[in-house]
């Protein structure tokens, strides 16, 4: 019969298995196991399991906004790692750590520990740790709105990401997506569209659907910035096929509004309505005020082109009435602006003499 320790020992690697292999499908039961794995290696005092559970629940922490949290247990994991001289774990937290200090905008914190990992990085000389390296910067700059800056750091990121192994490729295209908001965000829409086709081939290739659906999607999005709306309206209606196979309600919500804006744009009204009405009960279901907001507006728009104003205007004063400080500024002014303008544009329709 094994000891007590040993017993201890395999239970605590157990539970960190099982924590690591529902962190993407129940975050919720990883964080119990990961916790439980956490507490009977220090009992036992199993720092490498201990190390690697706190990485773990650095990242779970992360996901549900709790950076105070997040960081105590990367920095935990990054001291662990040293110790054990295990340099390319120690990267990964520090960019873990990094991740959350810039998401928490800690940004001095930040600088100062790229500055100090970057070179650390090189000098280990190993491809992964420098692409996760350069990749955390190149968020950092992102995070600053420098993004011509991060596009440079993201260019250099995926040259380091290029072994065929899934969480690298699945690495790499995030990171070419990152590369496409960053141009879009600079109102290049070629480049824009350029890396969002290139991420989309990675997730086709990974037959990842989620990420395959809302890149679909900002793609429509983009090709209609561009003036392609026949294209861009393919790309919406692939979304929404591709959402209709999984359980993203949100994507779905999203891609409903995209297809329903191109479908205004080409003057088919009654199905813009109909894509936009069916993002907008979800956001209310959830009680987003962003969405709502802008969903509202998207329907204002239009009751407007049909001429309907006092429609229009009650939906732009919808998203008037909502909390200040939850709405976008920029749909906030829209709103404003057309529900005057469905005031005098009704005004002066009513005057002019039949």
């Amino acid at each position: 019969m094994p000891s007590q320790d040993e017993a201890s020992f395999q239970r605590a690697e157990t539970l960190l298995s099982q924590a690591q292999q529902a962190q993407d499908s129940s975050p919720k039961r990883s964080t119990i196991w990961a916790n439980q794995a956490l507490k009977i290696s220090e009992e036992i005092d199993d720092v490498s399991t201990s190390a690697q559970a706190h990485f773990l629940l650095g990242k779970l922490t992360s996901r549900t906004d709790q950076y105070k949290k997040s960081q105590h247990h990367f920095f935990t994991a990054s001291a662990i790692f040293e110790k054990l001289n295990d340099t390319e774990n120690y990267i990964s937290s520090n960019v873990g750590y990094i991740d959350v200090l810039v998401k928490d905008k800690q940004f001095t914190k930040a600088e100062n520990a790229i500055t100090t990992l970057v070179p650390l990085a090189f000098q280990y000389g190993v491809d992964f740790p420098i692409g996760i390296t350069l990749k955390a910067k190149g968020d950092y700059h992102f995070a600053r709105a420098e993004y011509t800056i991060a596009v440079v750091q993201y260019l250099m990121a995926i040259e380091y990401l290029t072994v065929n192994e899934s969480h690298i490729q699945k690495l790499n295209a995030r990171t070419l997506v990152r590369i496409a908001e960053a141009y879009k965000r600079l109102e290049n829409r070629e480049k824009t569209v350029e890396y969002y086709e290139k991420a989309l081939a990675i997730y086709t290739d990974l037959n990842e659907i989620k990420s395959m659906a809302r890149t679909f999607n900002t793609l429509a999005e983009a090709q209609r910035y561009l003036g392609n709306l026949v294209l861009a309206l393919d790309y919406a209606l692939q979304s929404l096929a591709l959402h209709g196979q999984i359980d993203d309600a949100e994507g779905r919500a999203k891609a409903l509004m995209g297809a329903g804006i191109i479908y205004r744009y080409i003057g088919r009204y009654e199905q813009s309505l109909k894509h936009v009405h069916q993002a907008h009960k979800y956001y209310k279901k959830v009680n987003d005020a962003t969405g709502i907001a802008k969903t509202s507006n998207q329907i204002g728009h239009i009751y407007f082109r049909l001429e309907q104003f006092d429609q229009a205007r009650s939906f732009y004063m919808l998203s008037i009435s909502l909390p200040e400080e939850k709405v976008e500024p920029k749909t906030l002014a829209t709103a404003l602006e057309k529900a005057r303008l469905s005031i005098t544009t009704r005004v002066t329709m009513l005057r002019q003499p039949c």
